[in-house]
């Protein structure tokens, strides 16, 4: 897949494209909808196919913020529109500039500037200042084609982003699974934790993505890391480690089944399957190992099945 940045004032005519547009955090399944019509199009009239975004997060700029959590990060939705199919991600630099666009600008100095032939968008996307512009403009345009996709419905609920984010912070992940196509995945590098785990027979590889991704509830859940090649069932705690010491900040621990070795400064991926328990206080070492013993059978099952 081609990768392509654009600013504003640089914009220029990158092809004959069928584009599809918009933040496309999670890529769920209302998005996939986006992009197999985007990649049906682009067949359909021997155009490239294209996926429109931005970066950063508007909200970042918009809300002034200095980081937002995300369902994904930039390289996973690269990696997961590429595996789906599309020829070349455009990724449009979200300044003030760009935010206070007038809608018929946005058009004329994005889209018809890129080369867009036939755009593909949600039903509810707006654009240009205020959000002022949205698909019956688009529509009034002869320049380009636009195809607006219906809402996708999840037990008559409408599969957004923000539905997947909120079922992720519920602990909802055998859901979030459903709704992604593919279970909910952290990357990041191993930290050095607390050793706690390793010094009860139980080591854990710790990652620290606070402020990056959306965090799950606090718990434990039966997962995966992948690591290199190969993928190893997990038991995940995302929590305080209350047994020991009451931390303020959240804390994500793996303990890979039948690994040896050490992790440490290694890139992980980390796959959320399903919610165990809560995490809870034990009044001693004894009762928190035993509790383990059982959290590992119950992932082991789990893991199994996927």
């Amino acid at each position: 897949m081609l990768e392509v940045n654009v600013e504003l004032k640089k914009v220029c005519r990158i092809g004959s494209l069928a584009a599809c547009i918009g933040y496309f955090d999670g890529l769920h399944l209302g998005h996939q909808q986006l992009i197999s019509k985007t990649i049906e199009l682009a067949n359909e009239k021997g155009l490239t196919s294209a996926l429109i975004t931005f970066e950063p997060d508007p909200w970042v700029v918009l809300k002034e913020l200095t980081s937002i959590e995300h369902i994904n990060s930039l390289d996973q939705r690269k990696k997961i529109a590429d595996n789906l199919g599309i020829d070349v991600w455009i990724s449009v630099a979200f300044t003030k500039e760009l935010a206070n666009l007038k809608p018929d600008a946005f058009i004329q100095d994005v889209l018809i500037a890129l080369g867009v032939n036939e755009l593909v968008c949600g039903f509810d996307f707006t654009f240009g200042n205020f959000g002022k512009g949205d698909t019956e403009l688009l529509r009034k345009y002869r320049e380009f084609n636009t195809t607006v996709i219906a809402p996708v419905l999840k037990d008559g609920v409408k599969i957004s982003s923000t539905l997947v984010e909120g079922n992720i912070r519920r602990g909802n992940l055998s859901l979030v699974h459903e709704l992604l196509t593919r279970p909910y995945t952290l990357i990041s590098e191993v930290v050095h934790g607390r050793n706690r785990g390793k010094e009860i027979g139980f080591a854990t590889a710790n990652i620290d993505v606070n402020g990056v991704y959306v965090m799950p509830k606090i718990g434990v859940y039966a997962g995966a890391v992948n690591y290199g090649e190969k993928k190893y069932a997990a038991v995940i705690n995302v929590g305080h480690n209350p047994t020991f010491n009451e931390r303020t900040d959240v804390s994500i621990e793996c303990h890979l089944l039948d690994f040896s070795g050490d992790l440490y400064g290694k890139i992980i991926e980390v796959e959320f399957y399903e919610f165990i328990r809560d995490e809870r206080k034990f009044t001693n070492v004894e009762a928190l190992i035993k509790q383990i013993k059982k959290d590992i059978e119950k992932a082991r099952q789990i893991s199994s099945f996927w």
